[in-house]
């Protein structure tokens, strides 16, 4: 991921520490519940780092629009593979702590 992002992004983003999202899954039958959104604030508001990153396919409609609507930035693009799919590569500044949701 840090070989993909310009020098100035880097040091942005991935040199000081920072927080990664590497899986974040929600069962199909159990999506647009409001599961994943709790499960993601669970996980950012439980970090010390102003900063986090993650990965997302990207031409996956849904997860982009879900990512952008928590307020995630496109980075840059890549491929992991050079055969593989596209994926967009999203950061999120921290410094404003996540507001904690309110239990459903």
């Amino acid at each position: 991921m840090a070989a993909a992002l310009t020098a100035a992004d880097r040091e942005q983003w991935i040199d000081a520490p920072h927080f990664e999202v590497v899986e974040l899954h929600v069962r199909p039958d159990r999506q647009r519940q409001g599961i994943g959104r709790r499960l993601l604030h669970s996980l950012l508001e439980r970090q010390p780092h102003d900063r986090a990153v993650l990965s997302a396919i990207r031409d996956d409609r849904r997860a982009r629009g879900f990512y952008a609507k928590e307020g995630w930035q496109e980075l840059t693009t890549l491929r992991f593979a050079a055969d593989g799919v596209w994926y967009a590569i999203l950061g999120k500044r921290l410094g404003a702590r996540e507001e904690p949701l309110a239990p459903r």
